[in-house]
């Protein structure tokens, strides 16, 4: 029996081999080498590079055409092909021969049983790495479990997850609730449709759109959780959205699209509840006004490492049979290394 330790080490070691190659390869493969090397994992990992192994040695072997065929052929990789294909296309070709022989070298059994660990691993360590690009919307695992646990969730219940980065609310679901995702740029949208597959999720519809535009008012929710897109300028807005800000937006779209004891959970920066701006001071009132806040947490600081700004979770109920009080939770120094 391999002890817990040994497996760490493995997992380890593969996303050490990971990103070594993909240090290497850059500059000579695509402008996103670490996309690309989820991608190929992912296809090895389901099996897709199987038949390579006895036709290698053919002289009319193409790895890029071969690679592009068994994709091609998959369901679930079909709408996130073409964003993939392009990258690989850019791909030099004893580069790409390279990239599969170390992943038939690969433990398959491990590598299957182990999948989303390791997957969630290079996220991570994207972040320590400041690989641009990949992992810039990571969100730490322990921050969407204790969210989704805030939620108190049915074992049916719909989640709705607007600007939804990596589809990081996604993870802890289980498999008889539902989640509905959007992320309008690309690039992560395409990488968390990976992670998705990763970890089987199912019960799952995640689209490659704009949550300002696309919002979904024609369901309602038992639980929608986000953050603040902290990119996201004003200017940006173009109005879409009218008179109201972009908390504006979030907040009052979210009640409205909530079931009755649903839940509307944002991660926002911490400075919006000092905030002087008047729309801010007038929506913190009609909040404290209807009775909607249930609970306030603190977070650490720079829990995201995408966000040089300090975040506090705001927790609002549609229900307002509850007695006016409202949780207030510190866990600015709830954080521990590993």
């Amino acid at each position: 029996m391999i002890r817990k330790e040994q497996y760490k080490e493995e997992i380890k070691n593969i996303v050490a081999d990971l990103w070594q190659i993909s240090n290497s390869a850059r500059g000579q493969m695509s402008s996103k080498p670490m996309h690309v090397l989820l991608y190929l994992l992912s296809g090895y990992k389901d099996g897709l590079f199987l038949s390579f192994e006895d036709r290698i040695k053919h002289h009319d072997f193409y790895f890029s055409q071969e690679v592009e065929r068994v994709y091609e052929s998959v369901e679930h990789y079909r709408d996130i092909n073409p964003f993939y294909q392009d990258l690989i296309n850019q791909i030099q070709p004893n580069i790409l021969e390279g990239i599969i022989m170390f992943l038939l070298r690969l433990d398959l059994q491990f590598l299957n049983e182990n999948f989303p660990k390791i997957f969630d691993s290079v996220l991570a360590s994207s972040n320590e790495r400041s690989d641009a690009g990949l992992g810039v919307n990571f969100q730490p695992l322990e921050l969407s479990r204790f969210i989704v646990n805030l939620a108190e969730l049915s074992d049916d219940a719909k989640v709705y997850n607007p600007f939804a980065g990596l589809a990081s609310f996604s993870i802890y679901l289980k498999p008889s609730q539902s989640y509905f995702g959007q992320e309008i740029i690309t690039s992560d949208w395409a990488l968390g449709k990976l992670r998705l597959l990763a970890y089987g999720n199912k019960n799952t519809e995640y689209l490659n759109e704009d949550s300002i535009k696309s919002w979904d008012f024609t369901n309602k929710y038992d639980l929608i959780a986000t953050r603040s897109p902290f990119q996201l300028k004003g200017s940006n807005l173009n109005n879409d959205f009218g008179k109201d800000s972009l908390s504006e937006f979030i907040t009052k779209n979210g009640l409205n699209s909530l079931s009755d004891n649903g839940k509307l959970i944002i991660i926002f920066p911490q400075s919006f509840l000092s905030s002087s701006f008047p729309r801010d001071k007038q929506l913190k009132r009609d909040l404290l006004k209807n009775n909607l806040i249930e609970t306030i947490v603190s977070l650490p600081g720079r829990i995201l490492s995408y966000a040089a700004v300090n975040l506090s979770i705001i927790v609002l109920r549609k229900s307002q049979k509850h007695l006016a009080k409202i949780r207030m939770i510190d866990a600015s120094s709830f954080i521990a290394s590993s």
